[in-house]
């Protein structure tokens, strides 16, 4: 059973329950009751359950107000009676421990003892009140997540099975047993039901499935060094063996098994395992007078321990004494052996057990469909989450592709409105022009005539030459007959400048070719751009030179227009500024002012 976990469990209360004793004799030193829990353990493993039942009972002195002590040290008394076969003294004490438990809450003793009792009465020929035991068992395990105690459980359950000739279920179960082991990292309860897969396989005549199963991991059985675990394992094995003729392999194990069976207690479940392995042996010899003396003395054994179906036991008996010429005693005990197997059979509880059968995989199949219930609600919840973060994703892209919307019919309705007002207030400058400049001009003239002046006509040729200038400005020029590069060098040499030098560089010169490829909407703007900074020159500054460069290299257009005269315009209030700024913007340019020392002045724009 469950010796580590309970011994651990017992220190802990036992150790508390020590140290509020006082004045009454019974107060211990805690590390003496450590080492005593301790060599109770020790001897339970090694099967001296003798001596760990004498530790036990000396400890029970000090439960005498502790009623979780008393419940944990009953459990531990009847788990090792258990273990010896002594199966009516295991019972009251597994049933004081159940009723503690069950005062308590206590679920690690009920979960322990329902298994412990369950043994208990199928060794007893109760076989209901042990399937009783084992579901309410398996109700408690699985409650805690006791995945151990289902695993011990099951491998009860199986055993039933195998005993009730119902081989392929004890087989089944034995596996389901095997799986909860795993899955609890439990190697004895693993190899225990291990042990009963290969009893179900040697009932069912497939003596070499039998013998592999438990073949197979006897090595790694016998490093865990557990007396009973390797006298369970062994016990179907060898009668594998046996019965598919393979007697030396037998004696082989047999000799591997002989350490264990010298220090287990001579009554215990595994020896009688072992001596009725020891039975068929004898048998195989032909020597069935000692075959019969085993026999008998087994019979004597199992009166208490149970550990062997008495039909069984009959049945040999009965072949025996037929092998040696006993015709009637063997007819006797052959009688007894089918009466009994038949009341067992015909007391119902093989409906109990296929009731059991049925509601289990009736709880494992509804088990399947709540889990893939769940899993479908779970997918569906993702699917609705994911729906949910593709709607959110779109109604951001969508957001932020509304708001580039908004913002660029923003920047074209600023730039629409900037140029809107750069042309209006081109407009003004040039009406203040006209009213300044060619209206006062006028009057000068009218002036002049009347007094007799004879520099009117001057005055006429120079009022010509500015309506001229203005004329040019406010007509387009006609990129059908040259190119931008051709029309700059025509409008820097007839900018009227007085006292002021005159340049223009283009590179590269004289290469027509490439600028004709210039769009003429471009190259209007161009235009517009260099007349703007010119004029805003002439108008505003007095240079004495005006050095307009344009440049075409890598796909861009560079210009420049330097003076000395100083207009700086840069904060963009300017009369032409505004305009400008919305043209270079429309081209995807970019426009920069500088003032490059001794009194001289560049803006560059790039195209």
């Amino acid at each position: 059973m469950k010796n580590i976990l309970y011994i651990s469990i017992i220190s802990l209360v036992f150790a508390a329950s020590i140290m509020s004793c006082s004045g009454d004799g019974k107060e211990q030193n805690p590390d003496r009751v450590t080492t005593l829990l301790d060599s109770v353990e020790t001897l339970a493993a090694n099967s001296l359950h003798a001596q760990a039942l004498s530790l036990l009972d000396s400890s029970m002195v000090y439960a005498a107000d502790n009623d979780t002590l008393k419940a944990y040290i009953s459990a531990e008394k009847a788990n090792n009676l258990v273990t010896m076969g002594r199966m009516t003294e295991a019972l009251p004490l597994s049933r004081k421990a159940i009723d503690i438990g069950e005062r308590l809450g206590d679920n690690d003793v009920l979960v322990n003892q329902y298994s412990a009792i369950g043994i208990i009465y199928r060794r007893l020929n109760c076989p209901d009140s042990a399937l009783w035991a084992y579901n309410k068992g398996i109700a408690v395990a699985q409650k805690v997540d006791a995945k151990d105690y289902v695993a011990n459980l099951y491998n009860n359950i199986s055993v039933m099975f195998v005993e009730q000739d119902r081989y392929k279920e004890g087989v089944e179960y034995a596996e389901l047993a095997t799986k909860w082991a795993k899955e609890a990292k439990d190697s004895i309860e693993m190899y225990s039901a291990l042990a009963t897969k290969s009893a179900a396989l040697l009932r069912m005549k497939r003596y070499s499935e039998a013998s592999a199963a438990v073949s197979s991991e006897f090595h790694n059985i016998l490093q865990l060094g557990y007396v009973p675990l390797t006298l369970k394992c062994a016990s179907p094995m060898l009668r594998a063996f046996m019965e598919d003729g393979r007697t030396d392999s037998a004696q082989i194990y047999m000799q591997m098994v002989q350490p264990a069976l010298q220090k287990a207690d001579q009554t215990s479940n595994g020896v009688i395992g072992i001596l009725e392995v020891q039975a068929a042996l004898l048998r195989s010899k032909g020597d069935y007078g000692q075959e019969l003396a085993l026999w008998n003395r087994l019979d004597t054994l199992v009166k208490t321990n149970g550990g062997i179906p008495e039909e069984r036991i009959l049945f040999y008996k009965a072949d025996c004494h037929a092998k040696l010429g006993h015709a009637q005693t063997a007819f006797e005990l052959m009688t007894n052996a089918y009466n009994r197997a038949d009341s067992m059979k015909n007391s119902g509880m093989s409906q109990q057990m296929t009731e059991f059968t049925i509601k289990y995989k009736t709880q494992e199949k509804e088990l399947m469909i709540a889990q893939l219930a769940a899993e479908r609600a779970n997918q569906q919840a993702l699917i609705a989450i994911l729906l949910l973060i593709l709607a959110l994703l779109a109604a951001m892209v969508f957001f932020v592709l509304y708001r580039r919307h908004i913002t660029r019919k923003e920047n074209e309705l600023a730039l629409q409105r900037r140029f809107i007002e750069g042309l209006e207030s081109e407009r003004a400058r040039l009406a203040r022009e006209l009213h300044d400049g060619v209206c006062n001009d006028l009057l000068g003239v009218q002036l002049a005539l009347n007094s007799g002046q004879d520099n009117a006509q001057q005055m006429v040729r120079n009022i010509m030459t500015d309506v001229r200038q203005i004329s040019h400005e406010l007509m387009p020029p006609r990129f059908t007959m040259a190119n931008i590069a051709q029309i700059l060098s025509d409008y820097t040499g007839h900018l009227p400048v007085p006292d002021c030098k005159m340049e223009y560089h283009c590179t590269p010169e004289q290469d027509n070719a490439l600028w004709n490829n210039i769009d003429s909407s471009v190259s209007f703007d161009i235009y517009r751009i260099v007349q703007e900074l010119t004029g805003n020159i002439v108008h505003h500054a007095k240079p004495s030179f005006i050095s307009v460069n344009m440049e075409q290299r890598d796909g861009h257009i560079y210009l420049s227009v330097e003076n000395d005269g100083v207009v700086n315009d840069n904060d963009g209030k300017g009369i032409g500024l505004q305009s400008l700024s919305v043209r270079v913007k429309s081209l995807n340019g970019a426009i920069s002012h500088t003032d490059i020392g001794d009194g001289r002045y560049r803006v560059e724009v790039t195209l």
